[in-house]
């Protein structure tokens, strides 16, 4: 369950974070009261913040970026203007700080100063979070499922399976199979991280209508806020012992 973020009388209860297309979502100003693996809008709008920073705001991008119509193949940040040079302040840990300390004005200053150079590179012709956010409003398509059971199993995490990226040398071109793919996750995941074609096979109906309608809010949130050509994510609901796909 969330509660209210502890800024002070809070008037605004969502904060409006620009992405890098010119989009932008609104983020809850809330945290969990308790649990700290339930998903947290701050912890989601920094890694906003940082992949922004990290990926777009630099002098090269990678192909999968889409470009912009008329505008340059690459990304870069106008050196004339100095007040649009994110790395002339430390903005993470910035951010970060203001939430510990509850220190509202700051953060909405921050944050402020971030949106509108987002916005200038965007306007300027410069340049061109999910699972928690989405599958938790509806989670009791999960109801009733046994952990642990002939047909549930336990949940990988992004750093594993970045790990098994790494080891078996998965790349563009190469399908990617996972039998019994749950809400899709890891399918998703590796279409993102390396746009080959991830397949994923799972036989529970609710985790599998889960799986797509996942799928389906992802695909447009990548191009629509990231301007991203995501890989291929396919998701079925079938029993991967029978269906004949597996050998195609």
């Amino acid at each position: 369950m969330l509660s209210r973020w502890p800024f002070k009388k809070a008037q605004d209860l969502q904060i409006r974070v620009v992405y890098p297309t010119g989009a932008h979502e609104l983020f809850p100003l809330l945290v969990p009261k308790n649990d700290l693996d339930e998903y947290c809008p701050s912890d989601d709008l920094l890694n906003v913040i940082h992949t922004t920073v990290t990926y777009y705001v630099t002098d090269t991008r990678p192909e999968r970026y889409l470009p912009e119509p008329g505008g340059s193949a690459t990304t870069k940040i106008p050196l004339l203007d100095a007040s649009l040079n994110l790395s002339s302040k430390p903005l993470l840990k910035e951010l970060a700080k203001t939430i510990q300390l509850n220190n509202r004005p700051e953060f909405l200053e921050q944050l402020g100063w971030y949106n509108w150079v987002i916005k200038s590179l965007v306007e300027g012709k410069e340049i061109g979070q999910q699972i928690g956010s989405f599958v938790g409003p509806q989670v009791e398509l999960l109801q009733g499922y046994e952990t642990w059971s002939s047909h549930v199993y336990g949940k990988l995490k992004p750093r594993f399976v970045l790990e098994i990226i790494r080891h078996v040398g998965l790349r563009l071109g190469m399908v990617f199979l996972d039998l019994g793919s749950g809400i899709g996750n890891i399918v998703i995941e590796v279409a993102l991280k390396v746009a080959c074609v991830a397949v994923g096979f799972e036989i529970m109906y609710g985790c599998a209508k889960l799986a797509n309608l996942h799928r389906s809010k992802l695909v447009g949130r990548a191009h629509s806020l990231w301007g991203v050509n995501l890989g291929t994510p396919l998701l079925f609901q079938a029993d991967f012992t029978k269906d004949t796909q597996i050998a195609e």
